[in-house]
């Protein structure tokens, strides 16, 4: 661990698994080893992950329900090694152990992955020394580096990188170039191939033949030029202008050229007819609509005026019905009034005819 630039690769991990302290020194040395410019590369999947998270204090999780379907395609800007690699890595049963790309330490590069998870991920990890005098060095995160620095605490970084599968197929896979290249990514005396990585193909344009192909762009145009057809519709009005059939496709004969040309002027005349009866139905459907709402206006107005003479009768009744209700009060209150006068008419003649019985009795005597 006291020299850089050196991988170790880490076989899958099918039933053995280191079990230390990771306090205690082996625990350190594997840091301090990766720390001090060095690369471990583990390979395999659920054994591997629980490694990294034991040895060097992450919490990286699985993918859903341990598996993750793929395919997983490469990313850009991956180390210049690994660009020998597929662009596209399979799932194979469940030999590829995935995880989540939400879980990855801060430091992570994604190389192969889908939108959720990746198998294949390289993490930077750094140590710093304690600020403590006497203690071992202690994790830094590859963003507090600047931070250490200030402090006179400069970090030493190496690689972790993870490749979730675990190699039991016993022929050639693609997997197979991944973990080449994972391996040179530290060497100090690494060169690119002398004519450069081949880079993929160019896409195969649909419904071309591949023995056309070589000739060019040109001699694909076998058929007739689909992107250049449009729709020829008769204009109605004055606007109208005439379109032209275009020319017969290349390599064929005066008589289909001909035959084109007149079910294209059929086609013209169909689509004009077309366009003639929709705007006659268009007006029928209107004229028909206008006739519906005078009728329902001319029973409208009928059904108010009705509405309203009834309305008339019923407050002509009432009103008079109030007026004659009106009248006999005015009546009663007359009759009431005139016998009040009656009543006081009697009374004086009542006090008057004592008043004379008086005056005779007193005169007798």
């Amino acid at each position: 661990s006291e020299t850089c630039c050196s991988t170790i690769v880490i076989p899958p991990m099918e039933w053995d698994f280191p079990v230390y302290s990771t306090h205690k020194i082996i625990g350190q040395r594997i840091r301090n080893f990766v720390a001090n410019g060095n690369m471990l590369v583990l390979t395999g999947g659920i054994l591997a992950n629980e490694f990294i998270n034991s040895y060097f204090f992450y919490n990286i999780e699985l993918a859903d329900g341990n598996y993750s379907p793929g395919p997983y395609r490469r990313l850009k800007d991956v180390p210049e090694c690994l660009l020998g690699a597929p662009e596209v890595l399979p799932q194979k049963g469940i030999s590829v152990t995935a995880v989540k790309k939400s879980s990855l330490p801060s430091g992570t590069e994604v190389l192969w992955g889908t939108p959720r998870s990746t198998p294949v991920f390289m993490i930077k990890f750094c140590e710093a020394q304690s600020p403590n005098e006497g203690m071992p060095p202690i994790k830094v995160l590859p963003r507090d580096c600047p931070a250490a620095e200030k402090d006179g605490r400069p970090c030493s970084c190496g690689y972790i990188m993870y490749i979730g599968y675990n190699f039991q197929e016993q022929y050639p896979t693609r997997w197979d170039a991944v973990l080449r290249g994972a391996v040179e990514i530290m060497s100090p005396v690494y060169q690119a191939p002398a004519g450069g990585y081949k880079m993929r193909n160019a896409k195969v344009i649909p419904g071309v033949p591949p023995c056309l192909q070589k000739y060019g762009d040109k001699k694909t145009q076998w058929t007739r030029d689909n992107k250049a057809a449009k729709v020829h519709t008769l204009a109605v009005g004055e606007d109208a202008k005439a379109v032209l059939p275009r020319r017969a496709a290349r390599g064929r004969s005066s008589k289909l050229a001909k035959a084109d040309q007149k079910l294209e002027l059929q086609q013209q005349e169909i689509d004009a007819l077309e366009k003639q009866v929709q705007g006659l139905s268009e007006r029928k459907e209107r004229a028909v609509i206008k006739k519906a709402r005078q009728q329902s206006l001319s029973q409208l107005r009928t059904r108010a005026q009705h509405l309203l003479h009834e309305v008339k009768e019923r407050e002509a009744k009432k009103h008079g019905d109030a007026s004659s209700e009106k009248l006999l009060m005015h009546s009663v209150a007359a009759l009431t009034k005139d016998m009040n006068n009656v009543d006081t008419k009697v009374d004086m003649l009542a006090q008057v005819v004592s008043k004379k019985d008086q005056v005779a009795a007193f005169g007798q005597e």
